[in-house]
């Protein structure tokens, strides 16, 4: 279908159009296909209610209606199909919509004015439209929401909805209107439309939500969206806090998404191509490093994980039910908080210190590269003379961090190498959690916030760690140092987060710099995309214009099979080719002229002299189409007998019999492929860039676009490579028009610019996979925990 054709005093930025242009048709195409299987349930219906029913006037209104129904559905389905069609095109427009009678009259005055049956027409439309607007609403104000946004209305309502219930039900009274039959029965099989198409549109309106979502259009929306958003409204947000819409809208707005802003402007960031080499500098993504992802909310973080109960005395009942399991005795441990960190016996704390010293110097960090995973020190501590008549406090904590390094030593997704290297810092972390027991639920605390920044470093490499890699070189200094100066200061892991994350993102400049540069080359391609679809789009129109008017069956398929294709070819193409694409659209209007009745001996000779150069010119347009040898003997010999009639002598005047076009009714020499992914290598200025495309004929719905909707900036993907093996990388850039993903790792100039559906089909096919980058503490405490809900 066409984009929606939208005059400049609407001012709407051609991408939004985009947007609006494609929930049209996408919801055109859903209802198109729910009516196409919705006849058979209606005549069930209908049956049920005529065999159920006692009185038999009513039983046969029931009957004849469903026979009605069955003669004249395809007219119904196509009435609803324009009638709706209409609607949202005057509602983007800002039109007047059609005049309609589905007003309820307000006065005796229009009361009179109205028929006895308009009148139970309009009632039976209104109350439609309010059980449709009832079961929908949740996701009706979703949709109700964003395109009011897209359209720049302040406060949008279902009227200004062009995809609302109100247009809908307008369409189904329409469609009822072609009905021949009496009022009673057009009621009657509205009544019926309902109860099927009610269960359709709530779907409907979800994955338009979602869909929407996936555009960038009010991610964060929540039904908290307030609805009045004045000057006075923003006056009193700025003051007294903007409540749960207000900070829905400045997400929406940080993520680099639409969202409305405080006062009704538009709210909407500047989307258009590549204005200067500098211009990536304010796009979000960029300076996204290893040490990004998260630090921002840890406070908050670690103040909802305590507020939701102790970790620590969560974690201790675990272990004192696996004591108990062994037959360990261990006097019960009080309530949360009973038991005050930091209690640990000095003596106890003097054997750890003395412990650590001996892995200190026992060797370096550095030389852990190749001992593979390290033995679990303090099971060993606890089966020490010392370890066996620890204090309960004592003996409790080192059990838990134990457990939590069985666990870390067990993650398949931690390489190695570094298990090696995190393991030496089990009697470091033991005295962590003995001085400070909110370890295990703050992230903010010092020791956890570098456990993640290790954890976020290091997942540049997957499973393949070099011993040579500056990083890790960094990580085993890092370790040293804590093993060598920890004694009871957490300001050391501090200090020791703000080393690691200033060498991050040194380390990982040269990669900003790369991202910056393939995301322009990536935007430049993306622009050249966007103007072949609009190109296509527009040569679409072309065709469909010719079509809409009563034509021979086979002009028409010969129209939206063999020359939409070529006319789609010539725009590919490029400006190169615009001279070619004039010359097609003048062969098939001579085409459509060659058809028409010939009112005399003048028009038919006309008609001789054009058919030779019309038949090559058609003939060319077949071959550079790539139209098949079978297919194109059936349309000449057709054209042929088209063409007969009016200049062999003694010819009938009458014309040739023609057929109404029905959109999306694809025709039988138009094949339509499978979504195929295409992958094509860029290289430019010493980048490499693998631009990844979709082939899509048909609108992709996959459930893995929701996980790709899902992917934020530093997230980490795994691409299959055509050796089989697997090649991470990280979520730097994604475009504002159309959401393309840009992919780069920190140690290879190779990026990946993907597009949405791309990689959900990717992500289905398993040529892709998603990376875990849940901290690896984290995880081992959600195992544990886990652990303990399951007994």
């Amino acid at each position: 279908m066409s984009a929606v054709p939208l005059p400049k005093q609407t001012a709407v930025p051609p991408e939004r159009g985009r947007v609006i242009s494609d929930c049209r048709d996408f919801t055109i195409r859903r209802l198109r296909d729910s009516l196409r299987g919705m006849l058979e349930k209606i005549e069930e219906d209908l049956v049920a209610r005529a065999e159920a029913e006692l009185d038999r006037d009513q039983r046969n209104l029931y009957m004849f209606t469903c026979g009605k129904a069955r003669q004249q559905w395809a007219g119904i389905e196509q009435t609803f199909i324009d009638h709706l069609t209409r609607y949202f095109d005057a509602r983007v427009r800002g039109e007047p919509v059609e005049s309609s009678r589905s007003a309820v009259p307000t006065s005796l005055d229009e009361l009179s004015l109205v028929g006895e049956d308009d009148l139970t027409q309009d009632l039976a439309v209104h109350e439609l439209t309010r059980k449709l607007k009832e079961h929908c609403d949740e996701e009706l104000f979703g949709v109700e929401q964003r395109l009011g946004s897209l359209l720049g209305k302040t406060d949008p309502t279902d009227q200004d909805n062009p995809l609302g219930t109100e247009g809908v039900a307008k369409a189904l009274r329409a469609a009822c209107e072609e009905v021949d039959a009496s009022v009673q029965m057009r009621l009657v099989l509205l009544q019926s439309l309902e109860s099927q198409i009610s269960r359709e549109l709530s779907k409907l309106y979800q994955d338009l939500n979602v869909r929407l979502q996936r555009q960038n259009v009010l991610p964060g929306l929540r039904r908290g969206f307030r609805r009045n958003v004045g000057a006075r409204a923003g006056v009193v947000g700025a003051t007294h806090g903007q409540g749960i819409g207000a900070a829905s809208d400045q997400a929406g707005m940080a993520s680099g998404g639409f969202a409305p802003s405080v006062g009704g402007q538009g709210g909407f960031p500047a989307i258009g191509g590549v204005q200067d080499a500098g211009f990536t500098a304010s796009m979000p993504g960029f300076g996204m490093s290893s040490v990004n992802g998260g630090f921002a909310e840890q406070a908050a973080f670690g103040a909802a994980a305590e507020a939701d109960g102790d970790i620590y005395a969560m974690l201790s009942q675990l272990v004192q039910g696996q004591m108990a399991a062994q037959g360990i005795a261990l006097p019960p441990i009080g309530a949360a908080g009973a038991s005050p960190a930091g209690l640990a016996s000095p003596f106890v704390f003097e054997a750890l210190s003395a412990l650590q010293s001996d892995a200190d110097l026992s060797v370096p960090a550095a030389s852990s590269y190749n001992l593979g995973i390290p033995p679990n020190l303090l099971r060993s501590f606890r089966t020490s003379e010392l370890g066996r008549h620890l204090g309960q406090f004592d003996a409790i904590t080192v059990d838990i961090v134990a457990m939590l390094f069985d666990l870390i030593f067990d993650d398949a997704d931690i390489a190695d190498p570094i298990k090696a290297l995190v393991g030496r810092l089990q009697i470091p972390l033991v005295k962590v959690a003995m001085l400070d027991r909110s370890f295990f639920s703050s992230k903010a605390h010092p020791a956890r916030r570098l456990l993640d920044l290790i954890s976020n470093s290091m997942m540049r490499w997957g499973r393949d760690v070099g011993h040579e890699d500056p990083l890790y070189i960094k990580l085993a200094e890092i370790v040293d140092r804590i093993l060598r100066d920890f004694d009871r200061d957490l300001s050391l892991f501090e200090a020791c987060s703000d080393d690691l994350r200033a060498f991050v993102i040194e380390l990982e400049a040269d990669e900003t710099q790369r991202a910056e540069a393939a995301a322009l080359i990536a935007s430049a391609r993306e622009q050249e995309r966007l103007r072949r679809e609009d190109a296509r789009r527009a040569a679409d129109d072309e065709i469909d214009d010719r079509l809409r008017k009563p034509l021979p069956g086979v002009v028409q398929s010969l129209l939206d099979g063999v020359w939409r294709r070529l006319l789609r070819k010539h725009v590919d193409t490029g400006p190169d080719a615009a001279v070619d694409y004039q010359q097609a659209l003048a062969t098939i209007d001579e085409l459509i002229w060659s058809v028409q009745a010939k009112a005399d001996a003048d028009e038919r000779r006309a008609l001789v002299v054009a058919l030779p150069g019309l038949l090559r010119r058609l003939n060319q347009g077949f071959d550079l189409a790539g139209a098949h040898p079978a297919d194109k003997l059936m349309l000449l010999n057709g054209l042929f007998d088209l063409h007969a009639q009016w200049i062999k002598p003694g010819a009938a005047t009458a014309a040739p019999a023609v057929e109404q076009w029905v959109p999306e009714a694809y025709s039988a020499n138009d094949d339509v492929p499978a979504p195929e992914v295409v992958s094509e290598r860029v290289e430019q200025d010493g980048l490499e860039l693998n631009d990844i495309s979709l082939n899509l004929p048909s609108p992709l719905d996959i459930q893995e676009q929701d996980r790709v909707f899902e992917l934020k900036r530093g997230d980490w993907i795994e691409f299959r490579q055509a050796d089989g093996s697997f090649v991470r990388m990280r979520l730097n850039w994604v475009s504002p028009q159309r959401g393309i993903y840009l992919f780069t790792n920190p140690g290879s100039t190779r990026a990946t610019s993907i597009a949405p559906d791309a990689l959900a089909l990717q992500l289905a096919n398993g040529e892709a996979r998603v990376v875990n980058n849940e901290p690896m503490f984290d995880r081992a405490v959600s195992q544990a925990l886990g652990q303990q809900r399951v007994r």
